[in-house]
């Protein structure tokens, strides 16, 4: 969560750079775009985007508004895609497929 008044802190950029190596998906939401007109809410998440790109952190940025639900449906479903690709990739294997050791 990072306030679109106030993007990318130190403390934000320290973060993602501890993130990196890891793979860890990441999901920025720029609070409150309700406070910013539509064109400068929108150059801030180029901004964003283009600053972390230049950093080699992939990362989804969207623009947020709790009260004015700007945003909620998009985070919520990209949240539940990749919560369902996690669960799909820590399936056991189907029955009779190898599991990497002998077969009984």
């Amino acid at each position: 969560l990072m306030d679109i008044r106030h993007p990318l802190k130190d403390h934000d950029l320290h973060l993602f750079e501890w993130l990196r190596p890891l793979g860890t998906k990441l999901l920025v939401l720029l609070t409150k775009a309700d406070k910013l007109s539509r064109t400068a809410a929108a150059a801030t998440q180029a901004k964003v985007q283009a600053a972390l790109r230049a950093r080699a952190i992939h990362a989804e940025v969207m623009l947020f508004s709790a009260p004015r639900k700007l945003g909620v449906d998009e985070a919520r479903s990209l949240l539940q895609h990749w919560l369902e690709q996690a669960v799909e990739n820590k399936r056991p294997p189907a029955m009779g497929k190898a599991t990497g050791g002998e077969e009984p």
